[in-house]
């Protein structure tokens, strides 16, 4: 498609056909091949080297292909051209090249990370990608360690155990919410209520209400 070639040794290529037996690569100064430079049978080889047959002068050329199978030859590929250079030039078009496909895949990499959330892309340092990740990874473990002792508790839960418990205290609760001021019915935490009642199991009786 117009790339050079060393024309001291031109290298051609083209895919395999399953019918083939044989190639012939055809080299002419114009896309017609009014004027055929040289016409070679490759036999059933799918590349083919030309040594010293084209200049390197940058002059264009064109070159087609067509494949024999057991009945005849098969129609010329459509023609390819491309530059007779030196070394030197085609060197220098394919670092061009390399170049150019790099800055292209950037390109598209940057396009693609705009895409992702600030801590997924290249934007923030990776310590910082990082501890982002380790803070997810512990809050989803602390989270499931949760779920699963509140299974446990509720599994080991007797269904038909009072949601009261009597008690007694010296001092009021710091916290709780009184559901009976005159009967001393107060309702506060589990936990808080069996500390007051291990602490002051001689005390007169004050009913608690637990919720349930």
């Amino acid at each position: 498609s117009g790339a050079p070639v060393d024309g001291s040794a031109a290298t051609f290529s083209w895919n395999f056909l399953p019918d083939a037996q044989a190639y012939q690569l055809q080299i002419g100064t114009t896309p017609g091949f009014e004027d055929v430079i040289c016409t070679i049978d490759a036999g059933d080889a799918t590349h083919l080297t030309v040594y010293e047959m084209l200049p390197e002068d940058g002059s264009v050329f064109y070159w087609r292909i067509r494949a024999r199978t057991a009945e005849d030859w098969l129609p010329w590929s459509a023609p390819q051209p491309f530059e007779a250079a030196t070394d030197e030039q085609v060197e220098a078009y394919t670092s061009a090249q390399a170049s150019a496909d790099a800055a292209a895949e950037e390109r598209e990499e940057e396009a693609e990370s705009d895409l992702l959330p600030p801590f997924l892309s290249g934007e923030t340092p990776r310590w910082r990608t990082a501890l982002v990740m380790s803070i997810m990874v512990v809050s989803f473990v602390a989270l499931s360690v949760l779920l699963v002792d509140v299974a446990l508790d509720l599994a080991t839960a007797d269904p038909d155990a009072p949601a009261t418990v009597e008690g007694s205290i010296s001092t009021p609760p710091t916290n709780y919410e009184v559901l009976d001021a005159e009967a001393g019915t107060y309702q506060i935490p589990v936990e808080q209520a069996m500390n007051r009642l291990a602490e002051q199991e001689n005390a007169a009786p004050t009913r608690w209400t637990v919720p349930e």
